[in-house]
C-alpha cells in the first residue's frame, strides 16, 4: 500500500480442515459423537448442537469453550460440560492425520486460514502434530470469516495472496474469488471409487482404514500404480489373508514363497500375528538347482503350506515333491492354468484332486502381467543360497537388479505405504471377521486391477523381462 515501509509479503493461504488435515472418519461431528458415547450421557449431542446454534444465532465470534459455557447456561452440569469439552477436544486430536502431498506444499510463510470453531491454538497443535508443519506463523481463524467474505479484505490489506486453496467449494473457492484470489480446488478427503465401491461391499471400516493410508502416502504425481496400490491392492491383501486362515486353520506353518509373496505375509502377519508366518526363497533357478533345492525343501514340515501368488506350482513341487518331504502343498492366489505345458497336465490335476496344489481363482485366459507387477519386491532374484548350520543364518546370492531408478522408487514407495497400512491398522484397530466374504472381495479387487493396463507403463523392465522369457 502506498506509505508502507515493506512491501506486503506474497503468501498461499491455505484451509485447514480436509485440506492439510483430516479426520480418519470424514464426519465433523465425530468428536462431539464419541464424547457422548464416552459420557455415557444420551441426550449430550443435542445438548451441544443447541448450544452452538444458539451462539450461531446471536452472529458472534466463538470458540469450542464458548459452546460448552453456553450447555451450563442451559442447565448442564458444569463439571460434566468440562469433561465433554475436554474430552471432544481430546477425540477430535485422535481423529487428525496429514494430507500429505498438500502438506508438502506449505512453505513457512504461508497463512493457515480456517473458519473451525476449535480455539486457534488448539488447531495450531494439530498442524503441529499431524503435519509436522512446526515453522508455520499464528493462524487466522476466524468464524464464518472466509464463508461471508469478511476476512478477505483484511488478508488483502497485509499480503499479496498468491491463490487460496482448500475444499470447499463456497468458502475456499467462489467467495474469495470475488475478491480476485486465485483459488485451488483440492478434493483428496473425498472418498475414491474404490473406497465408496468397499463401502458397499460392506466394508466400511477397511475402506476408512484405505483412505487414511491414501491420504497419508498418495504422492503429488500419483499415476495407475498408486492409485492401485492403496485401492484394489491393498484390498486383496487383506483379503487373501483372511481367506488363508479361514481355510486353513491356526494351527498351519504359513510359508510365503518370496518373491512374490513377500507383501502377503507382511498383512497376514499383520491382522493374525498368532499365526506363524514366515518367508521362503523360491525361483525357478534355485529349484531346479539339485543343492539349493534341498536346502528349500528341508524347510518344510508336516504343518508347512506355502503360499503363492500366480503359477501352476511347478517350481515348488520340483523343489519338494522328489525328496520325500512331507507337507501341506501350495496355495496359489491365482493358478494360470493356461501355463501349464502338456507334459505338465496330468500330474498337476493329479495335485489339485489330492489337494497338494490350491487355489483361490483360476484364469485360463489374458495377461496376469498387471497383477505381478503389483506384487514385485524391490530386491532381485535370489540366485544362491547358503546355509551356516550351526548359527541358522541364510545367506543369498542376488543376481543383477531388475528395476531403474524410478521402479525401485516405486517400489520402494508401495513397501512405505503398506508399512503405513499396517500402521493405520494397529493404531485404529481391525477386526477381520469383517471381511465375511473374502473370495468375492479378491476376486473384485483382481479385476479392478487388471482392468488398469497403464500400470505396465510404469515397469519397463518387468515388460522386457516378460517378453524375453516368452522366447
Amino acid at each position: 500500500m502506498p506509505g508502507d515501509k515493506f512491501p506486503r509479503p506474497v503468501v498461499t493461504t491455505w484451509d485447514a480442515f480436509d485440506t492439510l488435515i483430516a479426520r480418519h472418519v470424514p464426519d465433523p461431528l465425530i468428536a462431539a459423537k464419541l464424547t457422548q458415547q464416552k459420557l455415557g450421557v444420551g441426550d449430550f449431542l443435542d445438548r451441544r448442537l443447541a448450544a452452538q446454534a444458539a451462539l450461531d444465532k446471536l452472529g458472534k465470534p466463538y470458540v469450542l469453550s464458548a459452546i460448552y459455557r453456553q450447555m451450563i447456561d442451559a442447565g448442564m452440569d458444569p463439571a460434566l460440560a468440562r469433561r465433554g469439552e475436554t474430552l471432544e477436544t481430546l477425540h477430535e486430536h485422535r481423529q487428525m492425520f496429514p494430507i500429505a502431498r498438500n502438506v508438502q506444499r506449505v512453505d513457512p510463510h504461508d497463512l493457515i486460514v480456517s473458519d473451525m470453531y476449535l480455539a486457534p491454538e488448539a488447531i495450531e497443535t494439530f498442524l503441529h502434530d499431524a503435519c509436522d508443519l512446526h515453522m508455520l506463523r499464528p493462524i487466522v481463524r476466524s468464524n464464518w470469516g472466509k464463508a461471508t467474505g469478511t476476512i478477505w479484505p483484511h488478508l488483502q490489506r497485509h499480503y499479496v495472496v498468491r491463490r487460496h486453496v482448500g475444499d470447499n467449494p463456497v468458502s475456499d473457492v467462489a467467495v474469495p474469488q470475488r475478491f480476485g484470489i486465485a483459488c485451488e480446488l483440492v478434493e483428496d478427503s473425498k472418498p475414491t471409487a474404490w473406497e465408496r465401491k468397499l463401502g458397499g461391499m460392506g466394508l466400511s471400516q477397511l475402506a476408512l482404514l484405505q483412505r487414511e493410508v491414501r491420504l497419508r502416502s498418495i504422492p503429488m504425481a500419483a499415476n495407475a500404480f498408486h492409485d492401485a496400490a492403496v485401492g484394489p491392492y491393498l484390498t486383496l491383501l487383506a483379503a487373501f489373508a483372511v481367506f488363508l486362515r479361514a481355510r486353513h486353520g491356526a494351527e498351519t506353518d504359513y510359508v510365503f514363497l518370496s518373491r512374490g509373496a513377500d507383501d502377503a505375509r507382511r498383512v497376514f502377519g499383520a491382522l493374525f500375528p498368532d499365526a506363524r508366518a514366515r518367508s521362503l526363497d523360491i525361483s525357478r533357478r534355485l529349484a531346479f538347482d539339485p543343492d539349493t533345492a534341498a536346502l528349500l525343501a528341508g524347510k518344510l514340515g508336516p504343518d508347512s503350506l506355502a503360499i503363492d501368488i500366480c503359477g501352476t506350482g511347478r517350481s515348488f513341487f520340483a523343489a519338494t515333491e522328489d525328496r520325500a518331504t512331507a507337507n501341506r502343498g501350495l496355495q496359489l492366489l491365482v493358478f494360470l492354468s493356461r501355463l501349464v505345458r502338456p507334459e505338465n497336465a496330468q500330474t498337476t490335476e493329479a495335485r489339485r484332486r489330492d489337494g497338494r496344489l490350491t487355489h483361490v481363482c483360476a484364469l485360463d485366459a489374458g495377461s496376469t502381467m498387471v497383477l505381478e507387477q503389483m506384487f514385485q519386491s524391490h530386491y532381485p532374484p535370489v540366485g544362491g543360497l547358503a546355509e551356516d548350520v550351526a548359527s541358522g543364518g541364510l545367506v543369498r546370492r542376488y543376481g543383477a537388479s531388475e528395476y531403474d531408478r524410478e521402479e525401485l522408487a516405486l517400489l520402494a514407495w508401495k513397501s512405505a505405504t503398506l508399512t503405513q497400512f499396517l500402521r493405520v491398522v494397529r493404531n485404529r484397530g481391525f477386526d477381520p471377521r469383517a471381511i465375511r466374504q473374502p473370495v468375492a472381495v479378491i476376486e473384485t479387487a483382481i479385476r479392478q486391477i487388471l482392468a488398469m493396463p497403464q500400470i505396465a507403463r510404469c515397469f519397463a523392465s518387468f515388460v522386457a523381462r516378460e517378453k524375453f522369457d516368452e522366447k
